[in-house]
């Protein structure tokens, strides 16, 4: 196998010391900046998508948001070339960052993307500091760890201290545990995305079992207690997904297509069965056909869409208070605090249009392909599946919320990771084939000499 930086005698992960440094801006992540210490019942919040990154005035959120970043670029540092390196050959990703920052030219609010896009670029190469600094299966249970603090911190939070773990919302159906994190629909979202590796990580003892039954066992229950009810479904799919993609490797591969036809079928039917059934399901859910209210947000903010549909009004500027293009949409909804279009991809449009949403498709695509093509080459490992997971959750997460190419966001860190450990073990295997095929080439023709001169 390849090595990393992480060297084979290196001692147990959970006892070296970058471990442990890394935790910091790994949870300042996972809380997009602001933990519920600092936003009670969601106050830095709005609709679930944190703002407190990008608060400015609040001393301990604005001490919080240096120091991490400031820590993380420490640790980036001694393996900047690596990571830079790694960074030109996303270069999706990259074209990404580089729109994001070429954006302060056309931006409503210029300092604020100038500032953004800092931060941002500290995300992405953080999350590229990662895939260089630890072997995937290692990064895996790096991920674990942070799950687990944020797991113990929301239980705790939520049980002893309920003024700063639970969210209250203006109906009993819209409340719910928050734990460390700034809005309940965020514990449910980044305890789902801390669940997945845990999914697929092999374990060794009764030990190892018993902590694995643990910690998937508190993180449903923690999904359940959000009461977020498309944690919920995401939840369920991403167990379904770990199933299906588990169970498919044991089967030989005349049995996995056989079997992923049917599943085809089955998928089929159930979505015409869910579509005909809808209402009822969304009334069972607390929720109605305009899923409570986003298909209006949506429908107006289109309309500030097609004003600047290719390049959007700066990164991290479209919503600038009732200044600029989002005074019309606010007016329009009779919403004062809204901030979000309640949706990734449109969020994405607005702030850098449709070159920008192409981009990360690109980006999306090419990581599917390539994650693809290392399935077909091997037979399906934990991190693979880790990978595919991750872009799973990327796709259903952005449809009635999400966060795409965010500064300081968990999720953009994850899919970072994802794509850059997919691009590197791309590369690794690809010159290894390539290196055999050169081996029977040269092979064939020293034979076919030999042949020749007999």
């Amino acid at each position: 196998m390849l090595m990393t930086r992480a060297s084979a005698g290196a001692p147990p992960l959970r006892h070296q010391v970058i471990t442990w440094l890394v935790q910091l801006p790994l949870l300042f992540y996972a809380v997009h900046g602001a933990c519920s210490f600092f936003s009670p019942n969601g106050a830095l919040s709005v609709a679930g998508s944190t703002v407190a990154d990008m608060d400015t005035g609040g001393g301990p959120t604005r001490l919080i948001v240096g120091a991490s970043t400031l820590f993380a670029v420490l640790l980036i540092f001694p393996l900047a070339s690596s990571v830079l390196s790694l960074f030109s050959r996303n270069r999706y990703v990259a074209a990404l960052v580089v729109l994001a920052t070429a954006s302060i030219l056309w931006s409503q609010d210029p300092t604020a993307s100038l500032q953004r896009v800092a931060y941002l670029l500290v995300t992405t190469c953080f999350g590229l500091y990662l895939v260089e600094r630890f072997s995937p299966r290692q990064l895996m249970q790096v991920v674990m760890i942070t799950g687990a603090i944020a797991i113990i911190g929301s239980l705790f939070l939520a049980v002893a201290l309920p003024r700063y773990g639970i969210f209250t919302g203006r109906a009993e159906e819209s409340s719910g545990w928050q734990g460390i994190y700034s809005h309940k629909n965020t514990l449910g979202l980044m305890t789902m995305y801390f669940l997945a590796p845990a999914l697929f990580l092999p374990v060794n003892g009764t030990r190892e079992k018993l902590w694995r039954f643990l910690y998937i066992g508190s993180s449903i229950f923690l999904v359940a207690m959000s009461r977020s009810r498309g944690a919920w479904i995401m939840t369920a799919s991403l167990l379904a997904f770990a199933l299906i993609i588990t169970v498919g490797s044991r089967l030989k591969p005349g049995e996995r297509a056989a079997a992923y036809w049917a599943l085809g079928v089955v998928l089929v039917v159930t979505a015409a069965t869910v579509w005909a059934l809808l209402p009822v399901i969304l009334g069972a859910l607390h929720k109605d056909m305009t899923l409570t209210g986003r298909t209006t947000i949506w429908s107006v903010l289109l309309t500030s869409f097609v004003k600047r549909p290719w390049l959007g009004y700066g990164y991290s500027a479209f919503w600038v208070g009732t200044k600029g293009e989002s005074a019309n949409a606010i007016y329009a909804l009779n919403w004062p605090r809204l901030g979000y279009a309640e949706n990734g991809v449109l969020e994405l449009a607005l702030e850098l249009g449709a070159v920008g949403v192409g981009l990360y498709f690109l980006a999306y695509l090419q990581s599917y392909r390539r994650l693809k093509c290392l399935l077909s080459w091997s037979s399906g490992t934990a991190e693979l599946f880790w990978y595919g997971s991750t872009l799973f959750l990327a796709a259903i997460t952005n449809i009635e919320a999400g966060d795409i190419a965010s500064p300081n966001s968990m999720e953009w860190l994850i899919f970072v990771i994802a794509a850059g450990s997919i691009q590197k073990r791309y590369q690794e295997v690809r010159q290894q084939v390539e290196g055999r095929d050169r081996l029977t080439m040269n092979s064939m023709l020293v034979r076919s000499a030999r042949s020749g001169a007999v």
